[in-house]
């Protein structure tokens, strides 16, 4: 997995960078079985609306189309945590996705189903 961690506007410091390694980048890679190709996270200040801090996550998967998050919080950490919070659900509902799309529809009928658990009976052809 390629990470490329960025930041716009404001200083990217050893506390700042460990703070996304523990919220975004391991998270992302472990808990979901997914393994996203690149992992891009741009951190930046808006200034338009008032202070605010925002959080840019970009999760490329193989085989599957991009997610693309972004928050706005008046806190970098808390910006953070919302894309973290965002993320996961996200990744989880693509790798349903991918494994239902990759099974063979005829196996998994509902007929089949059914008289696996004895509910319905084959009918003579």
């Amino acid at each position: 997995m390629h990470v490329y961690l960025t930041a716009r506007h404001l200083e990217l410091t050893d506390e700042l960078r460990a703070y996304v390694e523990k919220r975004l980048v391991k998270p992302l890679g472990s808990r979901t079985r997914l393994v996203p190709t690149r992992l891009e996270i741009q951190l930046y200040q808006e200034t338009e609306r008032g202070p605010q801090a925002g959080c840019h996550l970009l999760i490329a998967l193989k085989g599957s189309k991009e997610i693309n998050i972004r928050e706005l919080a008046s806190d970098l950490h808390t910006a953070i945590d919302l894309a973290h919070d965002r993320a996961m659900p996200l990744l989880v509902e693509e790798r349903d996705r991918m494994l239902t799309l990759s099974r063979d529809p005829r196996k998994y009928s509902i007929e089949k189903v059914l008289r696996a658990l004895g509910l319905r009976r084959r009918q003579p052809a």
